[in-house]
């Protein structure tokens, strides 16, 4: 059928029929059945508007696809800074875990409290604690030292953080197996009055063991033992100020030190015993948060820590055993070489270490803060 130059054909599609009268018809379009035909063969194009609208919507599109990608990213980076913080923390939670297990409480203890101020840690102040003790288990030397392997029940280990780079230190962690094994040498002489061969000792991974027995090391001489927790802890009990200087550390260039590393990356070491009669863990630097250094338990100059002074408790049945506490613990004095251990201040039933941990890449600001009680009286 054909009405005014118009073919209809119904029964094609309409949008086929347009196409093809397009193609037949070159004239100016006219609407039918709910189509417009092609205009010379060609398709009607979009407006500017209609451009500029889709090339917006476009570019919005790839911009929400980039945020989404970026977020992604930073969140696989972030979960795998933590799982690595989380990994430092665990090993070294079960290194103290195992340690304190076997403490040794007719032994020899030592615990020294170094503060250092800092006004990106939390409370403006960051601890440098250090400890050393007998304890009991299954020990065996990390290095062959003259003789091979050496295997033994009692160990004397010590934990201390050593040197910082930047705002990260290492956490170095040694032991020293007690031997009778006579054919060994001794690694430093027991009456040795200076600190030298003590940190030497410390940091010699080569030589991790001990031919004293504790009570030989107890009875040491009270200047070869005050020369050897200065050594190898880097604290005076005489003076009862702190020395950078001694302690164990890490040399890049010997290979044998990295046995003494038990986590890098980490900013705080702080150790504190629980106080039945103040009710809460001690030492502390700001017991009640005030911002007043006045009730330290540490040592301070008006209200600025003094950060040459190191607080310290040294428990040992000796008569060389002492507390040494800042005016804020100034009540809990007792004498040492007979006290209980549960009775002496910065001991007692538990523990209490708190930790800050860095990743290796930096992303988490600042580091994550843990704390971690182990309970002695089990």
């Amino acid at each position: 059928m054909e009405r005014e130059g118009i073919l209809l054909w119904p029964s094609i599609r309409p949008g086929l029929a347009c196409q093809i009268r397009g193609l037949l018809y070159k004239f100016r379009p006219v609407q039918v059945g709910g189509c417009e035909p092609m205009v010379g063969g060609r398709h009607k194009g979009l407006s500017l508007v209609e451009l500029l609208v889709a090339i917006g919507l476009m570019a919005m599109v790839i911009v929400m696809a980039g945020v989404v990608f970026r977020i992604a990213v930073q969140t696989t980076r972030l979960a795998r800074a933590n799982a690595e913080v989380l990994q430092r923390l665990r090993v070294i939670t079960q290194q103290l875990d195992a340690d304190l297990r076997g403490l040794y409480k007719q032994g020899e203890v030592f615990i020294g409290y170094v503060a250092r101020r800092d006004p990106n840690a939390i409370g403006g102040h960051r601890r440098l604690d250090r400890m050393m003790f007998f304890t009991t288990g299954g020990f065996r030397s990390a290095k062959a030292g003259l003789s091979g392997a050496i295997y033994g029940q009692v160990a004397r280990v010590g934990y201390l953080l050593s040197e910082k780079t930047g705002d990260h230190g290492t956490l170095v962690r040694f032991q020293h197996v007690l031997t009778s094994d006579i054919s060994l040498p001794i690694p430093v002489d027991p009456n040795t009055t200076g600190p030298g061969p003590w940190q030497a000792w410390a940091r010699n991974a080569l030589f991790q063991y001990d031919r004293l027995t504790i009570q030989q090391w107890m009875q040491m001489p009270y200047p070869a033992k005050r020369a050897a927790i200065l050594g190898m802890m880097g604290v005076d009990i005489e003076s009862g100020t702190v020395d950078d200087r001694y302690g164990p550390g890490v040399d890049p260039a010997d290979p044998c030190s990295r046995d003494l590393v038990l986590s890098d990356l980490v900013s705080q070491f702080k150790v504190q015993a629980w106080s039945e009669r103040l009710q809460r863990w001690v030492p502390e630097i700001d017991p009640d948060g005030d911002g007043s250094l006045v009730d330290c338990d540490l040592f301070a100059s008006g209200n600025l820590l003094d950060e040459e002074k190191a607080g310290y408790v040294f428990f040992t049945t000796e008569p060389t055993g002492r507390v040494w506490f800042g005016h804020g613990l100034a009540g809990l004095a007792v004498d040492v070489p007979s006290a209980d251990f549960y009775d002496v201040p910065g001991l007692g039933k538990a523990l209490k270490f708190t930790l800050t941990i860095h990743d290796s890449k930096g992303l988490i600001k600042g580091g994550r803060t843990f704390t971690y009680v182990v309970y002695l009286d089990r």
